[in-house]
């Protein structure tokens, strides 16, 4: 394997795993703000900061998600 198909096989793989990350975190929230649990705690749920938590959902396209954290971060 030559050294630009590992490179491009390590970014998919990271990619993927992004990608996974990121479904992962708008599960966990969707979730937590269901079931009415407060997003300072949701952020530390999840290990993060408000602002960190609501970077990532604008990041991920989830914008209805982002203004819940923006007021605390």
């Amino acid at each position: 394997m030559t050294i630009a198909a590992y490179s491009q096989q390590a970014a998919a793989q990271h990619r993927a795993f992004a990608s996974a990350r990121r479904a992962a975190l708008i599960e966990d929230v969707e979730f937590l703000l269901a079931v009415r649990e407060h997003p300072e705690r949701i952020a530390a749920r999840v290990g993060k900061s408000c602002a960190a938590v609501c970077r990532a959902l604008y990041r991920a396209e989830r914008p209805d998600l982002a203004r819940v954290f923006d007021r605390f971060s």
